[in-house]
């Protein structure tokens, strides 16, 4: 089913027949509808039952639903779906919201997995032709036995978000096996929760991979899951590892091999959640510090780095990635605080920062008074991401250039690990 939007925010049309809505007293049936509908950062799906105004006029709903109390049993024959649901009424129609996953169709023998990105960055990336037109809308990836097909969607949609903020679906992904064989839903699972990690990385906050449809080898839809419960993030212009230029020198086979052990699984998880929730408000800056250092830590551990303090730990770490330890000369406020607070490299001073913000002593308000403090606590949050994703980008070898969050030239930049060693 195609559920491209034309215009940010605009509600997606589902599905279409007839509904029966349960409820403790009494049953309401007619022709309605489901739309996926965006409320803020989180989807909603929205049902609308048709009801005879003659028969409905005045009417109490309190025997078929009592929002928040007494969910009602929304059934959709046709997909074979029940449902509770919390529901209202007009003089016309029955409606409400469902917040849980809906999944109907056979799983079983899937040929391709199609999904929908939200919010994705625009991109050029390889160069092809779609019904006529040339576009450099297209990325594919192969990793493991799997090859993933990334597409634009309407190039208009970018211009509106950067625009006007919101919520569009921007991209189309197709997953299918290398050989051709199918595959159960299942089996694909653990590839669909490794690129959601992927793409809200790329992206620097929540992407999701929204409307999942299954296709059998001819082509016909066969399956679907509708799940509103993934959390999206309204459009936001923040400055992060990923740049328009770099769709080409990405890789994803070394972050499929990481996601292969479970405990680095669980440690990409954990640093790229709170990146996300970090990322995705580059003005929060004690969000920054507080959601950063944590990820890092855990890498650590990982690695076997040891050291009393984290600032010397997440030094450590750095230097097995050829990471500069030194606080850039664009961050001009930290290194005036670093300076007041004797520390002598960047790791040093972020640590010390976020534990002004986490553990109070005797004395951290007055540091915070420090007329530089503000600029510094937003540079030291940009310089503690700045470790993160390069640490994540040198575990997982996703890009061998990336754009400095530092820097903000809008050019591509080689990785610290690929420069002449000094």
């Amino acid at each position: 089913m195609n559920y491209n939007m034309k215009t940010v925010n605009a509600p997606i049309a589902l599905f279409q027949g007839d509904m029966r809505l349960i409820g403790r007293t009494r049953t309401e049936a007619g022709p309605g509808t489901l739309t996926w509908e965006w409320f803020e950062d989180r989807p909603q799906i929205v049902f609308r039952i048709k009801v005879d105004p003659a028969q409905n006029q005045a009417r109490s709903i309190a025997g078929l639903v009592q929002r928040c109390y007494h969910p009602a049993t929304l059934e959709i024959p046709q997909l074979k779906v029940s449902i509770e649901v919390f529901g209202m009424n007009n003089s016309t129609e029955m409606w409400g919201t469902i917040d849980e996953q809906i999944k109907f169709g056979d799983p079983s023998r899937l040929s391709k997995l199609t999904f929908y990105l939200a919010n994705f960055w625009q991109y050029y990336g390889d160069e092809t032709e779609i019904a006529g037109v040339s576009t450099r809308g297209q990325k594919v990836f192969e990793f493991g036995e799997w090859r993933l097909t990334l597409d634009q969607c309407d190039p208009d949609l970018f211009k509106n978000l950067r625009e006007t903020g919101g919520v569009a679906l921007t991209h189309t992904g197709c997953l299918e096996r290398l050989s051709s064989d199918t595959f159960s839903y299942d089996q694909v699972t653990k590839a669909l929760e490794m690129l959601r990690f992927f793409f809200g990385f790329c992206r620097g906050s929540l992407t999701p991979l929204l409307l999942r449809t299954g296709l059998d080898v001819d082509g016909k839809e066969v399956f679907n899951d509708w799940d509103p419960r993934w959390m999206t993030s309204s459009w936001k212009r923040n400055w992060n590892w990923f740049h328009e230029y770099a769709a080409k020198h990405l890789s994803l086979q070394g972050f499929w091999d990481k996601w292969q052990d479970d405990e680095w699984q669980d440690i990409l998880s954990y640093a790229i959640s709170g990146y996300c929730d970090s990322d995705g408000n580059p003005l929060n800056r004690s969000v920054a510090l507080v959601l950063t250092q944590p990820g890092l830590e855990a890498i650590a551990d990982k690695m076997s780095v040891a050291a009393a303090k984290a600032g010397e730990r997440i030094r450590l770490l750095l230097g097995k990635f050829s990471i500069p330890e030194h606080i850039p000369a664009e961050l001009n406020h930290l290194l005036k605080v670093a300076k007041k607070q004797n520390c002598s490299h960047g790791p040093q001073v972020f640590a010390r920062l976020r534990n002004l913000h986490v553990h109070y002593s005797v004395g951290n308000g007055k540091i915070l008074q420090d007329p530089n403090m503000d600029s510094a606590v937003y540079e030291a949050a940009l310089l503690g991401l700045w470790y993160l994703e390069l640490i994540i980008i040198a575990l997982t070898g996703v890009t061998t250039k990336y754009h400095s969050r530092i820097l903000r030239n809008k050019k591509l930049e080689d990785v610290p690990w690929r420069l002449p060693q000094k």
